[in-house]
């Protein structure tokens, strides 16, 4: 009888003892947790250098080949949120179109762009095997856009070519970026928006013309090859 009881006086010393290592273990848990350092992620910013089908480019037999020389950056701010800007001079060769001081190859316009881009199912396309990451993966996109170009009156032999305004336009875009090995780049988008090209009247009335700008539907579609980095 004594026997049992000294067991169970034992007992009872040692089950509060038990119990606080135990809490004395629960309670280190999410300190060790804490502790892990977690993925930190740090903004970056890609460099492109390169040139593809864009607004305005492609060959004509007037035009002559119209090829546009992109140089464009973009600023990733979140793992899925970036901005970007592009600045597009367009070079100019060939086609029936000739004036006295046109070289074979000239500068015919200067597209420049603006926008920000969501990169979207990035946890599912890397769950899947696919390309993921900074700059990689379909993303959605609002743009804006500003056009100048080249022009010069074929009467006026004794002017300069100037640069002047052509249009602006908002769009909305549905794409894809891809990395093509190390330094290689894919770029292609399509959407639509609305543009402010201009568009020329003439009243018969007073004898005056008028040029307005009118908010009209525009489609937009480019597909770049780009070194990057």
């Amino acid at each position: 009888m004594k026997t049992i009881l000294a067991s169970a006086a034992t007992a009872a010393l040692l089950l509060p003892s038990v119990a606080f290592a135990q809490t004395e273990r629960e309670t280190e848990a999410p300190t060790a947790a804490a502790s892990t350092p977690s993925t930190t992620w740090l903004p970056n910013t890609l460099f492109k250098l390169g040139t593809g089908l864009t607004r305005e480019s492609g060959y004509g037999s007037y035009s002559g080949l119209l090829l546009p020389i992109t140089l464009g950056v973009e600023r990733q701010l979140t793992p899925k949120f970036s901005v970007y800007g592009n600045i597009s001079p367009m070079l100019q060769t060939g086609g029936r179109y000739r004036t006295s001081d046109r070289s074979f190859v000239q500068l015919a316009r200067i597209n420049t762009d603006l926008g920000a881009r969501y990169y979207y199912n990035q946890i599912k396309r890397e769950q899947r095997g696919r390309a993921h990451g900074p700059f990689v993966g379909n993303y959605l996109a609002l743009q804006l856009s500003n056009d100048w170009y080249s022009y010069k009156p074929y009467y006026a032999t004794d002017m300069r070519r100037q640069y002047v305004y052509d249009y602006s336009g908002v769009t909305a875009l549905w794409g894809m970026q891809r990395r093509i090995g190390n330094w290689g780049l894919f770029d292609g988008n399509v959407g639509l928006g609305v543009g402010n090209h201009s568009k020329y009247t003439y009243n018969y009335a007073t004898n005056t013309g008028e040029i307005k700008r009118p908010l009209s539907p525009i489609a937009e579609l480019n597909i770049r090859l780009s070194l990057a980095h």
